[in-house]
C-alpha cells in the first residue's frame, strides 16, 4: 500500500478511537450521574476498545488511556478487583510515558498516577 493510503488508515483508526473515547467517557457521565452499573460496563466496553484502536503515537492516546483509567477505578472502588487497579494504575502510567513534558494535561495525569499508587497502598 503506498504512504498516502497507510496515512488515511491511520487517520480512521484514530477517528475510531476518538469516537469511542466520546461513547465511553458518555457512559462514564452517566454512570456517575445514576449509579447505574450498566453505564459503567458500557463505558468500559467502549474505552477498551478506543485503548486498543488508538494508534500507539497518536496524540489522543494519553486522553484513551486516561479515561480509561477512571472508569477502571470506578469499578474497583464497587468490587475491589486487584486486577482492575493494576489495569488502572497500568493506564495511567502509560498516559503520563506519553504525555510531553510541557503539556498543561501532564500535572492531571500525574495526580491520577499518584491517586492509584496510594489506593494501593492504602490497601
Amino acid at each position: 500500500m503506498g504512504a498516502s493510503v497507510m496515512g488515511l488508515l491511520e487517520r480512521f483508526r484514530e477517528a475510531v478511537a476518538i469516537g469511542g473515547l466520546g461513547r465511553g467517557t458518555y457512559s462514564l457521565r452517566k454512570f456517575l450521574a445514576t449509579g447505574d452499573v450498566r453505564y459503567l460496563d458500557e463505558a468500559l466496553k467502549y474505552l477498551n476498545k478506543a485503548v486498543a484502536r488508538c494508534p500507539a503515537e497518536s496524540k489522543s492516546r494519553p486522553a484513551c488511556l486516561t479515561a480509561y483509567g477512571v472508569a477502571l477505578r470506578e469499578r474497583y472502588k464497587r468490587t475491589g478487583d486487584r486486577g482492575d487497579q493494576d489495569r488502572m494504575i497500568g493506564a495511567w502510567e502509560q498516559a503520563l510515558r506519553l504525555t510531553p513534558l510541557d503539556s498543561s494535561e501532564r500535572p492531571g495525569v500525574l495526580s491520577n498516577v499518584g491517586i492509584g499508587l496510594i489506593d494501593r497502598y492504602v490497601q
